[in-house]
């Protein structure tokens, strides 16, 4: 193993292991056992040192479903931010003799105003994406990621009459709480993908294919792993129509190393 690792690092992590098995006179299940250690070795060592605490995330919104069809979506009240102002200042400003203080101090009351109005307007914009989800992807709710829909920021944002660009401040970071986990509002914005078994209205979502994707690698042949090609004409059975190169991209977003570096020498 420390032959391998010191000797013929880069030809190791680039899965050129015939070459490593001829010069070191081992066979590729050799050289497969000492990956499958090395894989279960933390690289960083000292971070089991480390104070770092860990951070939580706080959904905006929490959705319940009620009867078994009912998608309720409500307001996290954990996320209020509660804004006071000092009525001292307000005080201050009627008795003040200089006008240019008592100037002041109003502008500033507006600001105030303002803030809250903006916070108030958010927190209303947020729930509003939130029931349209449910309504656009209620068999997500229902069902679990498999039964996503493709919906865009747009189609959203028409709904609310808004602008795209104000839906996507809205759901940056901002996260919900539904009956399969905690979600990114982002994740149930996705594209859709042209389907064969569809009828021409309808079409599946760019997630739904990457769910698809991950099952055919689990459960895939290791010695035998799929080729991108192979899992092109495998989704075109199951009546999705994406081209290798959408494939070679999902792989690489999912973390999903090629099917040469996924192929195990037992």
């Amino acid at each position: 193993m420390k032959q391998i690792v010191t000797g013929h690092f880069q030809a190791f992590g680039e899965k050129k292991w015939k070459a490593i098995s001829k010069e070191l006179g081992v066979e590729l299940k050799d050289i497969q056992q000492a990956a499958d250690f090395i894989q279960h070795c933390n690289p960083r060592p000292g971070s089991k040192y480390s104070q770092h605490i860990a951070e939580y995330i706080t959904p905006e919104l929490v959705v319940n479903v009620i009867d078994g069809h009912t998608v309720a979506v409500s307001l996290y009240d954990g996320t209020t931010v509660n804004v006071t102002y000092n009525e001292e200042y307000t005080d201050f400003m009627k008795d003040h003799p200089d006008k240019e203080v008592q100037t002041y101090i109003q502008e500033k009351e507006q600001d105030f105003r303002w803030l809250l109005q903006s916070l108030r307007q958010r927190k209303q914009t947020i729930l509003k994406v939130g029931k349209i989800l449910a309504e656009k992807q209620k068999s997500f709710f229902l069902e679990g990621p498999s039964a996503i829909q493709p919906l865009t920021l747009k189609q959203v944002a028409d709904e609310i009459d808004v602008h795209e660009s104000t839906i996507s401040r809205a759901v940056k970071g901002k996260y919900m709480q539904t009956p399969f986990g905690i979600f990114e509002l982002k994740y149930f914005f996705t594209s859709a993908i042209k389907s064969v078994k569809l009828e021409d209205s309808e079409a599946a979502s760019a997630r739904t294919v990457k769910n698809e994707l991950q099952k055919l690698i689990d459960e895939e042949d290791k010695k035998k792993p799929l080729s991108d090609q192979k899992i092109v004409n495998l989704l075109l059975d199951k009546g999705y129509d994406v081209s290798r190169r959408t494939i070679a991209k999902y792989r690489d977003q999912m973390g999903i190393t090629s099917s040469t570096m996924r192929k195990r020498y037992e």
